[in-house]
């Protein structure tokens, strides 16, 4: 059974290439990365969580934590979510939803959220499974195009 535990510095190496994985093909290149990395541990507002299975970093998800005007309570948002694809079906996935839920609670939240590319039909199929419920729609704009256009579904 997967261990989760709170990420550290030393786990760098291994959160880049899991987020490798989840964004195939693109590359990120490490330092920038790192830098990016090591900011965001040090951030209250976020939280990242890795899981090990055999002495090996099999998954990683992050999750920031606002508060929204329009709930009364904090609000946590699981911002990447990714496990190895040689341990995907294992049960590693639920046992970090279920820690990022976990967290998410003793920070007063009043619920767990999540964005994932309309694609990823196998991605929604386990956030169904794992007590995640589709109430919302999130809308994004590339601020990097300036053209605007008929909606892409």
């Amino acid at each position: 059974m997967a261990a989760v535990r709170q990420a550290n510095e030393q786990d760098a190496v291994q959160v880049h290439r899991l987020i490798e994985m989840l964004e195939k093909p693109q590359k990120f290149p490490f330092e920038p990365f790192r830098r990016n990395y090591l900011k965001n541990l040090a951030d209250p507002d976020i939280a990242y969580l890795v899981a090990e299975e055999g002495g090996a970093t099999v998954a990683f998800g992050s999750l920031q934590f606002s508060a929204p005007l329009h709930h009364l309570q904090p609000v946590a948002e699981t911002v990447e979510l990714v496990v190895d694809e040689a341990c995907r079906g294992g049960g590693v996935g639920a046992a970090m939803v279920d820690a990022m839920a976990a967290l998410a609670r003793t920070r007063g939240c009043c619920s767990l959220e999540l964005s994932t590319n309309r694609l990823r039909r196998r991605a929604h199929r386990f956030y169904f499974k794992n007590g995640f419920l589709l109430t919302h729609y999130r809308l994004t704009m590339g601020l990097t195009n300036s053209s605007r256009g008929e909606p892409q579904w």
